[in-house]
């Protein structure tokens, strides 16, 4: 049986890869820029509550 870390890490890496595919298809670079950006912001956060 999978404990809940497991779960939520895997549900991270779910979410940073549908990210990212979205932020690559993004056609205008200064949007996917400030995209990135934020993306790396909110990465960090999920980060500190132990979700990546």
């Amino acid at each position: 049986m999978l404990d809940q870390h497991n779960i939520s890490q895997n549900y991270g890496r779910l979410i940073l890869w549908h990210v990212l595919e979205y932020t690559w298809n993004m056609n205008n670079e200064q949007q996917v820029c400030k995209q990135l950006y934020e993306w790396a912001h909110i990465l960090e956060y999920l980060w500190k509550i132990k979700l990546l």
